[in-house]
């Protein structure tokens, strides 16, 4: 079988004479999936270089692990008017971002656009 652009679990299916759903089940490492049919699955995965894209994962379980904290502010033009508690405040969620394997960023008008347009995709939660 080839493959045209990036293969998916559909290919790896086909390949290994199994469903998409048992692919889905043995790549999460779902203990339903006898040891061998596993293996298999893998064996083909790693044939393909298949790689779990994140973004469709996120989609489909509704869950990102994503959280947005936005501040917005808006200066003066030298920016002489900086709430003082953003700039300070910014290292230390820095530092405790980054052990945490998040980031932190400090976003002007053209990065907040594409920030937006990049949320746009993510799965969204609704607070209680």
């Amino acid at each position: 079988m080839q493959i045209k652009g990036k293969p998916n679990s559909l290919d790896i299916a086909h390949l290994a004479g199994v469903s998409q759903a048992t692919v889905s089940r043995a790549l999460r490492g779902h203990a339903s999936v006898n040891r061998a049919t596993r293996e298999r699955i893998l064996e083909v995965a790693k044939q393909l270089n298949y790689k779990v894209d994140k973004n469709a994962s996120n989609l489909r379980t509704q869950q990102s692990g994503t959280l947005a904290l936005l501040l917005f502010e808006d200066p003066t033009v030298d920016e002489s008017n900086i709430n003082p508690f953003f700039l300070s405040d910014a290292g230390l969620d820095h530092a405790r971002l980054r052990a945490a394997r998040l980031r932190l960023a400090d976003l002007v008008p053209a990065a907040l656009a594409r920030l937006a347009r990049r949320l746009r995709g993510l799965p969204q939660s609704r607070l209680a």
